[in-house]
């Protein structure tokens, strides 16, 4: 049977081999998990102390639980993280697109036997995770999202110069150059590996960039956990500025943090993973005082 979320079996396994070297550029012990639910067996990557807070992250588009962990940076030194493959966005979890975020996460958890969690998305699975959030928020702790999609959306004009029309000139006859300025719009900086792979994914996958916006009657009023967002200031996708200002009228409890400088993918240097994790951890960790009060 024809993948659903992959051009041919050999771009999956294309892919999984290219995950599998995200996964060895990790230094920390990690253990591989699957969880069974009625959308679809789903993997996940667990390490972190035994006994640490539970987080469970999910990935952007295109990609998998393993490019996650190396860049939560001195998070993953705090928490439990369960990094979860997407359904419809990864090659490892099953080759199925993703109907229910809220539904699918729920059942993730209940194989984990997390009854509360922290939550954190990045990109496409900022969004997963804020469908999820305000589906089950009983569930939650806490909440991070890192430049999520759906919730804003940047210039018309400007999403098709600079990206429609530079993807689909790629996937028709995939040069260098054209790989170039894909990245050149993406990415804030630049690291050889995640250009290779991007280059790759984008010929691989079957893509579905469909995001639905979210609304403002979608129950915001109960998602009350504490929820830190992150917005990036030249996001092409979601610009943080709006993205910010728009989290702020849905939900006024939020933390908010404009990534000055930065594109759609944050930079990609140890310096900013260090940043981003102590932000990250110093908000679990306040909050999770808030709870004890």
């Amino acid at each position: 049977m024809a993948s659903i979320v992959f051009q041919s079996e050999e771009a999956k396994l294309q892919m999984q081999r290219a995950s599998a070297e995200f996964l060895s550029r990790f230094p920390g012990k990690v253990e591989e998990r699957f969880a069974n639910t009625a959308q679809g067996r789903t993997r996940v990557l667990v390490t972190g102390p035994v006994d640490g807070p539970p987080l469970v992250a999910l990935h952007g588009a295109m990609a998998s639980a393993a490019h996650v962990l190396p860049e939560l940076g001195p998070v993953v030194d705090h928490c439990r993280v369960y990094s979860v493959d997407v359904l419809g966005q990864s090659p490892w979890s099953e080759d199925r697109r993703m109907q229910d975020p809220a539904a699918w996460l729920r059942e993730v958890a209940d194989e984990l036997r997390l009854a509360q969690f922290a939550l954190l998305g990045v990109s496409w699975g900022g969004m997963t995770a804020l469908r999820a959030a305000l589906g089950m928020p009983e569930r939650l702790r806490q909440l991070v999202l890192v430049v999520p999609v759906g919730v804003v959306s940047g210039s018309v004009w400007a999403g098709i110069v600079d990206a429609a029309w530079p993807l689909m000139m790629y996937r028709w006859k995939p040069t260098p150059a054209r790989l170039e300025r894909i990245l050149t719009t993406q990415f804030t900086t630049r690291d050889a590996a995640w250009a290779q792979y991007l280059g790759d994914a984008l010929l691989a996958y079957r893509l579905d960039f469909n995001v639905p916006r979210f609304k403002a009657n979608d129950g915001w009023q109960n998602l009350r956990c504490p929820v830190l967002v992150f917005g990036a200031e030249h996001d092409i996708h979601a610009p943080g500025e709006p993205l910010l200002r728009q989290i702020e009228a849905w939900l006024p409890h939020a933390e908010t943090e404009l990534l000055r400088g930065s594109k759609h993918c944050p930079p990609l240097t140890p310096e900013f993973r260090q940043f981003l994790g102590r932000r990250i951890l110093r908000f679990l960790k306040a909050t999770s005082l808030q709870e004890a009060r």
